[in-house]
């Protein structure tokens, strides 16, 4: 019975590493660091990145996490990076924003163009337009995309290059807050990656090493 018991728990515990690996994405954070922290207190700038390949087809979810309200900040403009076998990236239509590569600037200049440097990719709310789509404080926002490029994709595709020629420090992404109380707007960059679901594989790991040890 006991021989039994421990298979079933080694089964789930393999299962359960399988299915984390399988659906891992990556998250990337923000510091605690703004452009302007003389004007804006960093810690009021807080937002997360997550994105998740599957196949050629990319879903990034931004998360603004900064207070919302009438003083909250919010997101209009986001800048990341790829690999160098990613070309290009065609998104969905429908997000009502607007894509941009180094190749094809925005009318209003370089992609990324802030002190954390200068990003393969650039998102901006589409202007002018009479619907704002801006990610209020508290809330997320999913893109959708197809990859163009050579090879096979991974999450860690996207936090594996720093943003270029920083005049303060290279970003794997930078994003940019409308402050909706009037204040200065900002920009703030994220250079750590928490790699999900990371910690579960681990875990499975470690009480399967548990389980083995138990039975000699």
């Amino acid at each position: 019975m006991k021989t039994k018991l421990s298979w079933i728990i080694a089964f789930v515990l393999v299962t359960s590493f399988v299915c984390a690996v399988d659906s891992r994405a990556s998250i990337l954070v923000l510091s605690e660091l703004s452009s302007r922290p003389l004007v804006v207190d960093p810690s009021e700038l807080s937002a997360s990145a997550e994105f998740t390949v599957v196949g050629d087809q990319l879903t990034l979810t931004i998360t603004n996490l900064t207070p919302g309200g009438t003083v909250g900040f919010d997101i209009q403009d986001i800048y990341f990076n790829a690999a160098s076998n990613i070309t290009g990236l065609i998104m969905d239509p429908s997000s009502g924003w607007t894509l941009n590569t180094k190749g094809q600037p925005p009318a209003g200049g370089t992609i990324g163009s802030n002190v954390f440097g200068v990003f393969d990719f650039g998102l901006r709310e589409a202007e002018p337009d009479t619907v704002h789509e801006e990610i209020d404080g508290g809330t997320s926002r999913t893109f959708t995309f197809t990859i163009l490029g050579s090879g096979t994709y991974a999450d860690t595709d996207f936090s594996a290059d720093l943003s270029e020629g920083s005049e303060r420090t290279p970003a794997y992404i930078s994003i940019g807050f409308w402050n909706r109380g009037g204040g200065s707007n900002d920009w703030a960059y994220g250079a750590d990656v928490v790699p999900e679901p990371a910690t579960i594989a681990i875990l499975g790991l470690g009480g399967l090493l548990m389980l083995r040890t138990r039975r000699k």
